[in-house]
């Protein structure tokens, strides 16, 4: 499939304008739907919701499967779903866009607005810059301390506690570690320098430009009634719906 993927992406490459464009139109028109059906039962997927934007305007939107295995109630292209680690993609162009507009730079000690913040090397302390954080170069390990968090009331303020005790697993600006726990760092560093939370940061640096009304950072936000996507599971070879946290 990866193959055919990947000819059908030269050949539209090469075709003329107008031929290709009409070949994207036939495309959605005859051959989309029975793509999306065949991919979510080979991934095994309950449900998604899929929108084609074209020359700035949405010229394919609707919903597949279903948002809740228990309820059985059908996504529509209103459902809102949960993103997970995309998150910290959202995160990163936050942040680029303050940095733009305001006193923040990509090459700002994180110490300049976080006099507290340590590592368990101090000279690596002093070097970290907000970019390192973003790229994930402060050498902090893969998922290292994730779930000191989960289902819990820590806050920032207590990882900057912990901070030192994490050894660090490269140095700095060595090597791309993955670390879901650097994001939260940038959630302080955005109250610092701004005086902004980090859901309002989202808000006035992505979501209202890009007119992303349905879109919000945090589920307290979230109006009542909204369709929203629960999260499943394969539990024994069945599909079955878990609790959002």
């Amino acid at each position: 499939m990866k193959t055919s993927l990947v000819s059908l992406f030269i050949l539209l490459i090469l075709l003329p304008t107008q031929a290709r464009e009409n070949r994207f139109s036939s495309f959605i028109a005859d051959s989309l739907d029975t793509y999306i059906q065949n991919g979510m039962k080979e991934w095994e997927i309950p449900g998604l919701s899929i929108g084609v934007v074209k020359d700035g305007g949405v010229i394919f939107s609707k919903g597949y499967g279903i948002r809740d295995q228990n309820e059985k109630q059908p996504v529509t292209s209103e459902t809102l779903f949960m993103i997970g680690s995309l998150t910290n993609a959202i995160t990163c162009a936050t942040t680029v866009l303050a940095c733009i507009d305001d006193s923040l730079s990509l090459n700002d000690p994180i110490q300049k607005w976080i006099p507290e913040f340590r590592l368990s090397n101090d000279a690596a302390s002093k070097q970290v810059i907000v970019e390192d954080i973003l790229t994930g170069r402060t050498g902090l390990g893969s998922h290292q301390g994730d779930f000191l968090f989960w289902k819990t009331n820590h806050n920032v303020q207590h990882l900057l506690k912990i901070l030192p005790k994490f050894s660090l697993q490269s140095e700095i600006r060595r090597k791309f570690i993955y670390n879901t726990l650097s994001y939260l760092i940038i959630d302080e560093l955005l109250n610092s320098s701004l005086n902004m939370l980090w859901s309002e940061a989202v808000r006035h640096y992505v979501f209202t430009p890009l007119k992303m009304n349905s879109s919000f950072a945090i589920s307290a936000d979230i109006p009542q009634g909204t369709e929203l996507a629960m999260p499943h599971l394969r539990d024994n070879s069945k599909l079955a719906r878990i609790a959002a946290e």
